[in-house]
């Protein structure tokens, strides 16, 4: 690998807020020297990011790139190889973005992984699910309701959702799940906004099942991300031991405090939210539900802050809005400092993920996800929301350069 280096940079990330002419040196996929002034050393490559900020590659923590739909019920019409060929797309398109790692919530499997890691495909790095696991009739179960009872444990929208039910059963879907090369568990703790006939409010699985289910993970040495709208949905899960709450939509003091208590990660998803509300193809009911969910989790970004919850960044984007989904910083930022959330992308999500002094930070030692901004994204964050990522001049992953518009 090319040893590279970055002179004249404002630097960006959690240890450094827009901070000017530092060099920044990388070999072997990671970084190995940071110094405030020039670094005296022999390189490949010098890249001169004089009037431009270079800070670590984003990270979304809650996509869907292997779903080309928004109606979940509508993906039993699309073979496998439409799957495939969507998240093969999208996945270039995010790291065009400046995304270099995502954490996918259910939808792809390690063969995306694998073609990336290959070199077959341009992309981020995945941390993937696989399947949500969720209860009969729970979030995800969107078999008609004249659908015949199942005997078993069943997959679903192509293994994007597994139905079970019971410790066993759970048991048993988590460690297939494992198997299958999962680097998390996603659970569903309650109803959700895409799946029609079920209440956000309503919550899911007992919480013996859910103990199981982190039990399991936790012997895998990995942890369980839940979906959560709802009171109990939350509460339960928070109670069980999942690390992340996906949505988390109605939040309140008592959860809030519950969740420092426990050291819960808070991963709200409001642009999907967004899209739902104004997606005149999707059934009134789930529009309801969506504007419903939107309101909440605006106001519970904000109790979170309050209490100390650590407040990730995610867009739980699928279908055709996903070149849009880093809209996420314009609307955050409406109601957050930019920089806050800045390092929600990126640290926050990093130590969520438990990739913490891997990803999300400039420091030696850590991998080179790095890219190049034309400007001062704290001083207007639009540059990082950009559709075609225009003002992404340059994004290198693990050392490597994948774009370069310098």
């Amino acid at each position: 690998m090319e040893r590279i280096l970055f002179e004249n940079a404002s630097l960006l990330d959690i240890n450094h807020r827009s901070k000017a002419g530092y060099s920044v040196l990388v070999e072997n996929g990671c970084i190995i020297a940071i110094e405030a002034g020039k670094i005296e050393a022999n390189s490949d490559k010098i890249i001169n990011v004089k009037g431009k900020t270079l800070m670590p590659g984003l990270i979304d923590a809650h996509v869907h790139l292997g779903i080309p739909v928004m109606n979940f019920a509508a993906m039993v019409d699309y073979p496998d190889s439409y799957f495939a060929i969507h998240a093969a797309e999208m996945a270039e398109v995010m790291l065009k973005q400046g995304f270099t790692t995502v954490r996918d919530a259910a939808g792809v499997d390690y063969g995306l992984v694998k073609t990336i890691e290959n070199g077959l495909l341009k992309g981020p790095r995945i941390f993937f699910a696989h399947s949500l696991i969720t209860k009969t009739g729970g979030h995800g179960d969107t078999r008609h309701r004249h659908t015949p009872m199942a005997t078993c444990a069943c997959h679903f929208n192509r293994d994007a959702i597994l139905v079970a039910d019971g410790i066993a059963a759970v048991r048993k879907a988590t460690r297939e799940i494992l198997r299958r090369g999962a680097t998390q568990i996603k659970i569903a703790t309650s109803g959700g906004v895409i799946t029609e006939h079920n209440s956000i409010h309503a919550p899911a699985f007992s919480a013996d099942e859910i103990r199981a289910i982190v039990e399991e993970a936790t012997d895998a040495e990995t942890y369980v991300m839940a979906h959560a709208h709802g009171y109990y949905g939350i509460r339960r899960a928070v109670e069980c031991g999942v690390r992340t709450i996906e949505h988390c939509s109605f939040l309140t003091d008592e959860l809030a405090e519950l969740m420092v208590k426990h050291g819960t990660y808070m991963s709200p998803t409001i642009f999907i939210a967004q899209e739902l509300v104004v997606n005149k193809s999707l059934p009134p009911r789930i529009r309801e539900k969506a504007e419903v969910a939107l309101a909440a989790m605006l106001t519970s970004i904000q109790l979170a802050k309050k209490h100390g919850v650590k407040v990730g960044f995610g867009s739980d984007v699928f279908g055709k809005p996903i070149p849009r989904h880093a809209e996420e910083f314009l609307i955050r930022a409406k109601y957050e400092d930019p920089y806050e959330v800045i390092i929600a992308a990126t640290a926050t999500n990093a130590e969520m993920m438990q990739q913490q002094d891997k990803l999300g930070v400039i420091k030696k030692g850590a991998y080179a996800d790095l890219i190049i901004v034309d400007g001062d994204p704290v001083k207007d964050i639009s540059l990082l929301a950009d559709v075609a990522g225009k003002p992404i001049k340059l994004v290198m992953k693990h050392g490597k350069v994948y774009k370069n518009d310098l």
